[in-house]
């Protein structure tokens, strides 16, 4: 996994404008009202916000919104941007249960290509040489639930309002492993299209950790 420090420099310069303003924007909103939109947990006595982000607390201190992630020290500032963003952007919207791919999202054609190059190609070299048992076993360390897509259907809690259907097609005969990624239409509510592309690469990274034996 490429860390901060493998990044250019330039690359670096662009996270650190973009931190300073998603803090900046989500200041300028009504903090309470954002907690409850998002799901997260405002903790007033501390002045601070908690919220879950694929398994990690990251804690967002107030007034001045700036953000650190309690269970990894080590994660990097654009997952910091993605839980300031899903904070200020967070509606309410209620799920609607009607599932769609990245394609669909606004602007998703474009980038669908890397998207299952960095997402689903990544899970695949690593989860497609079974029945879908290993994949499950690492999702599960995620909060994963069974949900009935493809031979393996997971789904994991994201975000408090962001689900992921995971439906995974073991290879046969005659067709190779595959696998998809599903997102509650919703998520455009909560996420931009680029939020969400960061989110479904932390997603796979996630998973091929979980799945490595622990030394």
């Amino acid at each position: 996994m490429k860390t901060f420090n493998d990044v250019p420099k330039d690359e670096h310069e662009g996270h650190r404008i973009a931190y300073e303003l998603a803090k900046e924007s989500l200041g300028k909103l009504d903090i309470k009202l954002q907690c409850e939109l998002a799901g997260a947990q405002l903790v007033e006595a501390e002045q601070k916000v908690s919220l879950n982000l694929l398994g990690d607390v990251y804690e967002i201190s107030l007034p001045d919104c700036d953000v650190r992630c309690v269970t990894d020290e080590g994660a990097p500032i654009h997952l910091k941007i993605l839980a300031l963003h899903y904070l200020a952007q967070a509606s309410g919207k209620p799920l609607t249960d009607r599932l769609i791919d990245f394609r669909e999202l606004p602007g998703g054609i474009a980038y669908h290509v890397s998207f299952d190059s960095r997402v689903k190609k990544l899970l695949l070299s690593v989860f497609g040489d079974d029945d879908g048992s290993k994949l499950r076993e690492a999702a599960k360390k995620l909060g994963a639930e069974d949900v009935n897509y493809g031979d393996v259907g997971l789904r994991i809690w994201a975000l408090p309002r962001v689900p992921i259907i995971i439906a995974f097609w073991a290879a046969d005969e005659e067709m190779p492993a595959s696998i998809s990624i599903l997102f509650d239409s919703s998520i455009s509510s909560y996420l931009t299209t680029e939020d969400v592309a960061v989110l479904g690469e932390h997603l796979a990274e996630k998973l091929v950790a979980a799945a490595k034996p622990k030394m």
